[in-house]
């Protein structure tokens, strides 16, 4: 018959101070790994722009290319970005207005790398992006 544990039974369990390190020690390391390799998932994927069409939306990516239009909008604003090698694959970036003093710097013609979730509106892919670190001109 199965035995269900009470709390008298629970403190009734007498664990050597020897085992009780080397349980948490182990809880620690396996912990830690799995923390690593969660770590892994949230990094962005760096694909071309052209790759864009075939990726699913609400994956996290990193593109790399040229601006070659900025709309500047009352809700949310936009940077065309084409692909440095295949000028015709381009990509809208989209962001919000409370975003707008970090991209003051950024001018039509500028190489930026952009970070962002890929989203789809009417089977137009764009990206979103989020944080104001996310658009970073390229020197």
């Amino acid at each position: 018959m199965l035995k269900v544990w009470g709390i008298r039974d629970i403190k009734n369990i007498k664990i050597s101070s020897e085992k009780l390190i080397v349980v948490c020690l182990a809880v620690a390391v396996l912990g830690t790994i799995a923390l690593y390799f969660y770590s892994l998932a949230l990094q962005p994927k760096e694909i071309q722009i052209s790759e864009i069409l075939v990726t699913p939306a609400g994956q996290y990516i990193k593109v790399s290319g040229i601006v070659k239009s900025i709309e500047l909008g009352t809700s949310f604003s936009k940077l065309n970005v084409c692909d440095v090698i295949e000028s015709s694959a381009c990509v809208s970036v989209r962001f919000g207005t409370d975003l707008l003093p970090g991209i003051y710097n950024i001018n039509e013609n500028d190489t930026v790398t952009v970070r962002g979730l890929v989203q789809e509106y009417f089977k137009n892919k764009y990206l979103e992006v989020k944080n104001e670190g996310d658009i970073i001109k390229v020197a």
